[in-house]
């Protein structure tokens, strides 16, 4: 059962990354989550509020016409307050453009750790791995730039 609820909580966050639903992703983190994009980004590690979260992910995922986070290959090692997860990802990013090259892939994986509080899982711990990109990679500063304006 842990097992399920947990696969639930990391699939309702990528789907609220991509509607946008921020007050989900703020349900959906602990207080102070360590958060580490540094695979991907220059950014370093670091433990952050949800409120900071979210706002790493409206600097980018509004600036894009659509966003696509696939997550699967889950292997989940839960109790019944603790848990740990891996996936794997497949993010696909929509921005029309004059190039004509709309699409932007990245493909990678997640390390996730989870604590139960009041029955519901709260991610504590979110590190992104990248494997490879793959399409228009000038969409990710296109986003950005348009993001500024949302």
């Amino acid at each position: 059962m842990e097992n399920e609820e947990v696969r639930t909580t990391l699939s309702r966050l990528f789907i609220a990354a991509d509607e946008k639903e921020w007050k989900t992703i703020e349900e959906l983190l602990d207080r102070k989550t360590y958060f580490d994009y540094s695979s991907f980004t220059s950014e370093a590690p670091s433990f952050k509020t949800p409120a900071e979260v979210i706002q790493s992910f409206k600097r980018i995922l509004p600036g894009f016409d659509m966003s696509h986070h696939q997550i699967g290959n889950f292997i989940i090692n839960a109790s019944p307050v603790n848990a740990s997860a891996i996936c794997y990802l497949t993010a696909r990013y929509f921005l029309k453009n004059d190039s004509g090259q709309n699409i932007w892939t990245v493909i990678g994986s997640y390390e996730f750790e989870l604590r139960k509080e009041n029955d519901y899982w709260k991610i504590t711990k979110l590190i992104f791995n990248l494997k490879f990109t793959d399409g228009n990679e000038a969409l990710l500063r296109m986003a950005i730039e348009r993001a500024l304006y949302k």
